[in-house]
């Protein structure tokens, strides 16, 4: 140990939990290696010590013994070092690049987001990290590693009872027990979609797992499954919290956030930036395998590490005025997704999910801005998440309101919408059949568009184009527009296409022209 310790010393764990920020600093400027009795680890804080530390294998392992991860879900990626790792990322990494996912943000990300919105749209409000970022992460998730099927508390329940797992340092019994009845359910529950996959490769991450060789060599089965808890576990949290905080730091600053609204291009670095500032993820654990000397300081062999990235984040040895959330001054490489041999493999994704939530939520909610009556509270250090982030914005007129079901038709909801009127020579004689055959077709588009998500739906559409249009019962002009591949179009006119008719009392343009003008007004 250090024979100056002081700061390291007085720092307590709660005091990390509520804000680790302060203690970050004061250990920066006077012990950046420091021992911290509380949580039992060396706390690495500036710049260049946790860039040395990630990048120095031989010296800083990340196959920590004893190692809480390959505990709970068995050797994996973030547990390993070496050929092992390097070969296991090697064959998982090809399906996190842009070539295998670069279509995630329209394809997958936006639908689901905006479904997503369109629960709360109406009400004014939100509380962002539980009605949207969580249940965002998690459908994400099961689309992208292949797990339809499952539902939303299952993929919730595996996540909380093997994290229990992988922070189980004390070694507790009982919540190591959870754990492995959890790992256990996991692979239980994909063995036959495994099995099913052997035969029926796709697009997901399961399928390139089970399939993707490098020198012909592919994962064993235990592989597979210890990689894909590490992926449940750090694709829900790590993401949901990146939603989460990116809005709240974008909002924070109201004279950033409105020039992100006026140019979207700004998207990309506000993400970017509250990664940086506010990161997620705040620490990389390593383990010294031999006697060496970090900033002055002895370390044993065998010394548990903590590289706190969200430290090095802010240290101004690196960054100018670090503590200042900027669009501008802050453009550079950060250390949020870790950095080396072990930099987050789903970094992209989780880019992606952040990024296209900003988008919708911004397109979406106008004049969306932080609820001043209660003020959004975060938590942890290893995990830097919300409590809550309540959101406010202006909710549309409820006249405007689209039906998004059949059921939803109710003569009440007809004679709502019957109030916004047209140009009166351009209604039919039979007003109440108008309504509600147009709000039926807006549905039924609707159906139509959202359908090619799903897998199945993709493999109809490419064997038998007509067969997938009859199942929706589409007109001919409908059908022009699939015909067309004008699937933008299609769905944007499906969603809209009432209130078009409505506002604009053009009653007897064709669809196909309608969704036009939709496309060239933006």
């Amino acid at each position: 140990m250090s024979p100056a310790a002081a700061v390291g010393q007085s720092i307590s764990v709660e005091e990390l939990e509520r804000d680790p920020y302060p203690a970050y600093a004061r250990l920066r400027e006077e012990e950046p290696v420091s021992w911290v009795e509380s949580v039992g680890l060396w706390l690495v804080t500036r710049w260049d010590d946790v860039q040395h530390v990630v990048k120095t294998r031989e010296v800083f392992t990340a196959e920590t013994e004893p190692s809480t991860l390959n505990r709970t879900f068995g050797k994996n990626l973030l547990g390993s070092e070496g050929p092992y790792h390097d070969r296991v990322r090697a064959i998982i990494s090809p399906w996190f690049r842009m070539r295998a996912i670069g279509h995630f943000p329209a394809d997958v990300i936006a639908p689901i987001a905006n479904e997503l919105v369109d629960g709360f749209a109406a009400r004014g409000e939100v509380e962002l990290a539980s009605e949207f970022a969580e249940p965002l992460s998690v459908r994400v998730l099961r689309r992208a590693m292949g797990l339809e099927g499952i539902d939303d508390d299952t993929l919730r329940r595996w996540f909380q009872e093997l994290a229990l797992g992988a922070a189980n340092f004390e070694g507790d019994p009982e919540k190591q027990a959870v754990a492995d009845a959890a790992s256990a359910d996991v692979n239980e529950t994909i063995a036959p979609i495994l099995e099913r996959l052997r035969d029926e490769p796709n697009d997901t991450l399961l399928s390139s797992m089970l399939h993707e060789r490098v020198d012909g060599e592919g994962l064993t089965l235990a592989e597979i499954q210890a990689n894909l808890k590490v992926m449940i576990v750090g694709g829900l949290q790590a993401v949901g919290d990146l939603i989460s905080i990116s809005m709240w730091a974008l909002l924070a600053h109201p004279e950033q956030a409105d020039r992100v609204r006026a140019d979207a291009s700004l998207v990309d670095p506000a993400v970017e930036e509250a990664a940086r500032w506010y990161s997620p993820v705040g620490t990389s654990t390593r383990q010294t395998t031999r006697e060496t000397e970090l900033a002055g300081t002895a370390l044993p062999a065998g010394a548990l590490i903590a590289a706190v990235l969200s430290s090095a984040n802010r240290d101004s040895r690196h960054w100018e005025d670090p503590d200042r959330f900027d669009l501008d001054t802050h453009r550079r490489p950060h250390l949020a997704f870790a950095g080396g041999a072990h930099v987050c493999v789903g970094a992209l994704l989780g880019r992606f999910e952040a990024r296209t939530a900003m988008h919708v939520l911004l397109e979406r909610l106008p004049r969306l801005r932080l609820d001043p009556d209660r003020p959004a509270g975060f938590e942890g250090w290893e995990f830097r998440s919300p409590t809550h982030l309540h959101l406010l914005f202006d909710p549309p007129p409820e006249r405007y309101r689209m039906a998004t079901t059949t059921e939803e038709l109710t003569p009440d909801y007809m004679e709502r919408l019957a109030r916004v009127q047209p140009d009166p020579a351009a209604l039919p004689e039979d007003l109440d059949l108008f309504y509600e055959d147009t709000a039926r077709r807006g549905i039924r588009l609707n159906k139509a568009g959202h359908s090619l998500k799903h897998q199945e739906q993709r493999e109809l559409f490419a064997r038998d184009e007509e067969a997938w249009m009859d199942q929706f019962g589409l007109t001919d002009e409908e059908r022009a527009l699939v015909r067309g591949r004008d699937w933008i179009g299609l769905w944007r006119a499906g969603m809209s296409i009432y209130v078009m008719t409505k506002l604009s009392g053009v009653t007897k343009t064709p669809l196909v022209e309608i969704g036009k003008q939709m496309r060239e007004s933006g």
